[in-house]
């Protein structure tokens, strides 16, 4: 197989996927519950610390338009995941594909309107542009997957918090990694 389409496409699509998936997961299997218990159900599957939201942005700062080729795989499995094969109906692959493609449009328009944020364009200031793009990415997702799934403003609330609250934590995550990958190689 040429070394080419394992490090542009397949490498990238197996890590993002499995980044997705194991974010996924651990939401809907640990935090998921642990809300519940605390504050109750939100419905629409509401999470007040959605990871997978982080994923799509960072993807998105990396790959930029290409990243919604390479979350739509795992996102459409998760989406599978909750709803089944009525989630593939309309309007509710609606709000999978505003889920897609919300970061790696808002990544593009900034970049086109504005300056390019993307991996090779890093700078000090590169991390809260990261939050903030993520934010507005957040705002698009929880008023279009809203407007699909028929949620009420409570649901689209948690939308908006679960993304961001998952974007920082992501990054959070993220950035103790680095740090530890420099402290073992010191």
């Amino acid at each position: 197989m040429d070394k080419a389409i394992i490090s542009d496409g397949l490498l990238p699509l197996t890590i993002v996927s499995a980044t997705f998936l194991a974010s996924f997961f651990l939401v809907f299997w640990l935090f998921l519950p642990l809300q519940e218990a605390i504050f109750g159900h939100f419905g629409s599957f509401a999470i007040l610390v959605f990871l997978p939201h982080g994923v799509r942005v960072l993807t998105a700062w990396l790959f930029g338009l290409r990243a919604i080729i390479l979350i739509a795989p795992a996102s459409l499995a998760s989406h599978g995941y909750l709803f089944g094969l009525s989630g593939f109906s309309w309007p509710m692959i609606g709000g999978c594909i505003v889920g897609i493609i919300c970061a790696p449009i808002i990544f593009y328009l900034y970049g086109k309107f504005f300056s390019e944020v993307s991996y090779a364009h890093v700078d000090a200031g590169s991390w809260l542009q990261i939050i903030g793009l993520g934010c507005i990415a957040s705002i698009v997702n929880g008023f279009g997957s809203s407007l699909f799934y028929g949620t009420d403003i409570q649901s689209t609330f948690a939308y908006l918090l679960g993304d961001t609250l998952g974007l920082i934590l992501s990054m959070v995550i993220l950035m103790l990694s680095f740090r530890l990958l420099r402290y073992t190689q010191a």
